[in-house]
């Protein structure tokens, strides 16, 4: 039940910021101008937010409590996998395996330290996008490094009951299509980055 309910929190969450992003969309016609420019999509949003905060109190607390709901269990999320890779013994594994193993912990502990960057208050245009770009590179390496580490391990797996040669290499590849065919993200990301805090 606790499940479903979470489910269902940041589902609303995702469709609040689907909602508010829409409105800050670049314009396909009639762009408003500025003397210094174009508004930018942070700006938008930042108005958008102010106007519900003025308008909407109700909406707003909701808005921001569920975005804030989001991040931190996106962030439990990824701390448990770091907890978990971290009760593993490497002694036995290859210098490479060890590698992609630290590699992996680094990068998931990078992903969230980004997040949190992310929605600081007073971030500016420049910094929140070359932020995105970090996330972006986080998150590619996150998958290309799961691959690999969910492999390795299910070949340690596999040597300590005792496989070995094809039917090892065949039981880590049927585990590793069950595990794609049913995985939900566990400590990744979800959804698209996340839009400039709302402030107080």
């Amino acid at each position: 039940m606790k499940t479903l309910e979470a489910e269902l929190t940041k589902a609303r969450a995702q469709t609040q910021l689907a909602d508010i992003e829409d409105k800050f969309k670049p314009a396909k016609e009639e762009p408003v101008a500025r003397e210094d420019g174009p508004p930018n999509g942070a700006e938008r949003f930042r108005a958008e937010m102010e106007r519900i905060k003025k308008e909407e109190p109700e909406r707003y607390r909701e808005i921001v409590t569920n975005i804030e709901n989001f991040q931190r269990r996106a962030a439990e999320r990824r701390q448990a996998k770091i907890d978990y890779l971290s009760t593993i013994d490497t002694s036995g594994m290859s210098e490479p395996a060890k590698a992609v193993h630290e590699k992996l912990k680094a990068a998931l502990a990078r992903r969230t330290a980004i997040d949190a960057e992310l929605w600081a208050e007073d971030l500016s245009d420049e910094r929140r996008e070359e932020l995105i770009g970090q996330l972006h590179d986080a998150e590619r390496q996150i998958r290309r490094l799961n691959r690999t580490e969910r492999a390795n391990l299910l070949g340690t797996i596999a040597a300590a009951v005792g496989m070995e040669g094809d039917a090892a290499t065949e039981f880590v590849q049927a585990v590793g299509d069950v595990i794609k065919a049913t995985d939900s993200g566990f400590g990744g990301h979800h959804g698209p980055p996340p839009p400039p805090p709302p402030g107080n």
